[in-house]
């Protein structure tokens, strides 16, 4: 413990557990709140014994979405052991401790934040469930406020807690955040719930259902990640200066293998927008979705882990 540190790979997998842990909550959000009511379901729940498939996802992304809080609660009591071993070795933990760690430093701030956040996020979790298609009910008031707050005390632990205009930088920080959450959340929910329920629900599977969620979920993912995308230009800017920091210094090197991963991601995108989408509708088209969103989420998956090493490495 006398040589952990913030780049330990240890403390590596602890922000990657956060980061995705936020990214699931995010995109649960997203598809409950933007793309599912953009998407044409006939409800058909007591006909017949057909279920209602809008319920059926919804269900489901609230079920992530908990499991999603209950690795963030986990995660954040792991962030704090492990800040207190990186900064106090293998002291024991005490008030004159843990007092300046999380009352006088940004880092510590951000992690009171983020406690508060998540107390207030299963409180709105919880008041949500039994009227899961109710959208405008003061729980979902407390979860989209608790997306938000997450995002800002993410952003107090990285680099712009050091930068010069300290709030901007926060803010960009925040926004690409939500960008990647609203992005690649809202894949791995299409991915992981929406479609296969679509699939399996009614013992068929729904390829016009699929095709519509997608046509839904698109214009959401290009939004988010044009916020993704325009952030992390203006956040790696600000931490590099210059491009030849790119391959001069070792945070320029890890951001340059991030951006080849982002790449791949991108690339994947491209795939499904010339090659996918004119497909939808149809089982080869469900078929072909399945193994594009996997591929993107697996590259996606990467993205997230070299970002954990990246807002350890000093910029130059």
């Amino acid at each position: 413990m006398e040589t952990f540190g913030v780049e330990s790979p240890g403390y590596v997998v602890i922000r990657f557990l956060m980061y995705a842990g936020i990214t699931i909550f995010f995109g649960s959000i997203s598809l409950l709140r933007i793309i599912l009511p953009r998407t044409a379901f006939v409800p058909a729940a007591g006909r017949d014994g057909v279920i209602d498939v809008r319920t059926a996802i919804a269900q489901r992304a609230m079920r992530w979405m908990g499991w999603s809080l209950i690795v963030l609660v986990v995660v954040t009591m792991l962030r704090l052991a492990a800040q207190h071993a990186a900064f106090f070795g293998s002291e024991r933990w005490s008030q004159a401790t843990m007092a300046p760690l999380l009352l006088q430093t940004v880092w510590g701030s951000g992690l009171l934040l983020a406690i508060a956040t998540l107390a207030i996020a299963i409180a709105g979790w919880r008041a949500v469930q039994p009227p899961l298609l109710k959208w405008h009910t003061p729980g979902w008031v407390l979860l989209i406020a608790s997306a938000g707050a997450l995002a800002w005390s993410a952003a107090m632990s990285g680099h712009p807690a050091a930068a010069d205009q300290q709030y901007v930088a926060m803010l960009v920080d925040a926004l690409h955040v939500i960008g990647a959450g609203g992005w690649i959340g809202s894949l791995a929910l299409m991915a992981g719930v929406a479609v296969p329920a679509l699939r399996t629900t009614n013992g068929r599977a729904d390829h016009d259902g699929i095709a519509r969620l997608v046509a839904a979920f698109s214009p959401v993912a290009l939004i988010f990640s044009a916020v993704l995308g325009a952030t992390g230009i203006i956040a790696s800017w600000r931490n590099i200066g210059t491009v030849n920091a790119l391959w001069s210094s070792e945070y320029g090197l890890v951001l340059v293998r991030k951006l080849v991963v982002v790449a791949v991601v991108a690339g994947v995108g491209l795939y499904n927008w010339r090659w996918v989408l004119p497909r939808l509708g149809q089982p080869i088209g469900t078929s072909r979705l399945r193994r594009s969103a996997t591929l993107e989420l697996v590259a996606a998956g990467v993205v997230l882990a070299v970002t954990a090493v990246l807002v350890a490495t000093s910029p130059p």
